[in-house]
């Protein structure tokens, strides 16, 4: 054997579509790319991939609530803020 895992044509086009939106490539744009009619197939085939965006939507929502009340914000550590 040579070790090289055999791959389909779908499995192609889905490590492209995962490549494209871990580069932060808008849905929209990887939904044209993929040719898929509505983009709540994309969503609901490729939004899983990626959880730590949560993380970073939460960062920036942080950054962007920090200023208007920065004693709201929880501690990185998981402590709340009395």
């Amino acid at each position: 054997m040579s070790g090289i895992r055999r791959l389909r044509f779908h499995d192609l086009r889905h490590k492209a579509a995962s490549l494209l939106l871990a580069q932060q490539i808008p849905m929209k744009a990887v939904q044209a790319t993929l040719g898929h009619a509505d983009m709540r197939t994309t969503m609901n085939t490729y939004s899983h991939l990626y959880p730590e965006l949560r993380q970073e939507v939460a960062d920036v929502m942080d950054e962007i609530l920090n200023p208007v009340a920065p004693g709201l914000a929880p501690k990185r550590s998981g402590e709340r803020v009395q």
